[in-house]
């Protein structure tokens, strides 16, 4: 497995080659395999196909391995939930923000008929 090689774009073959990686029997190649399968390296449809086997690689017995597979899918969730809060400061900024919001918001423009009983 090459550390360094860009996932983004995967061929079959590369694909294939990071399937068996995935399966090796040196923890060392699953990790950086699993590492590959991480979504901010490659598409997202690459990544989906990978999924079950990080999932497994959560039980993996060497440690490297279940480390490398729970960062791939809380990346996972991230990216998911992008735009989200996902942190307990990002939730109270979230909520500062909308109180200010609330409190400083613009009038709503009248309606014609409220614009028509004023000018009287």
């Amino acid at each position: 497995m090459d550390g360094d090689f860009d996932w983004a774009h995967c061929t079959r073959v590369e694909v294939e080659r990071l399937a068996e990686g995935l399966h090796a029997d040196d923890p060392k190649t699953r990790a950086r395999a699993v590492s590959a399968v991480c979504p901010c390296r490659m598409e997202r449809t690459v990544f989906e196909r990978f999924l079950p086997e990080v999932r497994r690689l959560r039980k993996d017995p060497d440690p490297q391995v279940r480390a490398a597979a729970d960062h791939v899918l809380q990346e996972s969730l991230e990216m998911q939930g992008e735009g989200q809060p996902t942190t307990p400061q990002m939730v109270g900024n979230e909520m500062a923000r909308t109180k200010f919001q609330s409190r400083w918001r613009r009038e709503e423009p009248l309606q014609e008929t409220e614009k028509r009983g004023r000018k009287r």
